[in-house]
């Protein structure tokens, strides 16, 4: 149990420390200056809810190895937690933010089902994703996550 809970908290770590990496330029790191429409300060709060997932990484199109199970992230800001799939198994994590830095935006190490997918590549993908996620931006319906050089790992859509 102690090799677990010391597993989990480095891994943490690591997550943490590689999000404070500097970001390359691009509109979602940018600071708040409050001068621009699109500066507005992001709020975490906007996350909540039922997010589908439009791409993942190279994957433009994404489709369910399981036709009734919709790709999608739902965040619990309440808990913060969140839970995703993209069609086979269920992915969870909790939600870690920074008040200093509103568009901050990772996850704990994740825990999931462990079914043999038709697709384990997506799955991978999706988990990767998680694990690499250090900023979010937010235009109309649209929620797209970041890694810690800016790169875009995943759009979702309401």
């Amino acid at each position: 149990m102690k090799t677990f809970i010391i597993s989990a908290t480095v891994a943490t770590l690591v997550a943490l420390a590689s999000c404070a990496a500097p970001r390359t330029a691009s509109t979602h790191g940018k600071e708040n200056t409050g001068t621009n429409k699109e500066e507005k300060a992001i709020s975490i709060k906007t996350l909540d809810g039922d997010w589908k997932i439009v791409s993942l990484g190279d994957k433009e199109e994404i489709v369910p190895p399981i036709p009734e199970r919709t790709p999608r992230m739902t965040f619990s800001m309440v808990d913060m937690r969140i839970s995703a799939t993209v069609g086979c198994n269920l992915i969870n994590a909790a939600i870690i933010t920074d008040e200093e830095k509103p568009d901050a935006l990772s996850f704990s190490r994740a825990i999931s089902t462990m079914m043999a997918c038709p697709d384990m590549a997506l799955e991978q993908t999706l988990s990767t994703v998680l694990q690499e996620c250090c900023s979010f931006s937010i235009k109309g319906e649209t929620l797209q996550l970041y890694n810690a050089e800016g790169k875009l790992l995943a759009t979702l859509r309401r």
